[in-house]
């Protein structure tokens, strides 16, 4: 997950230790947590940012990347809890990542 290291550097401790099972899920629950916190503290700024960078991850379309962003990154956002307008911050989200949260069962 060099990407994710090289765009959010403060991620590397957590990601190394999540890369020691090489686990790709584990890892993009950890950058959904870190996406999450970005939201509930207001930095929208930085959650644009990593909303962004899941797009960009979605988009590479390796199939064992996809499959973690679809099972592990979106549900892990709990983006209906923030306290912004859930609107709202669906409005940072690039529309190929929000298509593919649409499709989780709880999201459809």
């Amino acid at each position: 997950m060099a990407l994710l290291i090289q765009q959010f550097p403060t991620l590397e401790p957590e990601l190394r230790h999540s890369a020691a099972d090489l686990a790709l899920p584990a890892q993009l629950r950890c950058f959904a947590d870190f996406t999450r916190h970005a939201a509930l503290e207001g930095r929208l700024v930085r959650l644009r940012a990593c909303l962004q960078l899941a797009n960009v991850l979605l988009n590479l379309h390796d199939e064992d990347l996809t499959a973690a962003i679809r099972h592990a990154y979106l549900p892990a956002l709990h983006l209906d809890d923030v306290p912004q307008d859930p609107q709202l911050v669906r409005q940072f989200m690039p529309a190929p990542l929000y298509r593919e949260l649409r499709r989780l069962p709880a999201h459809g």
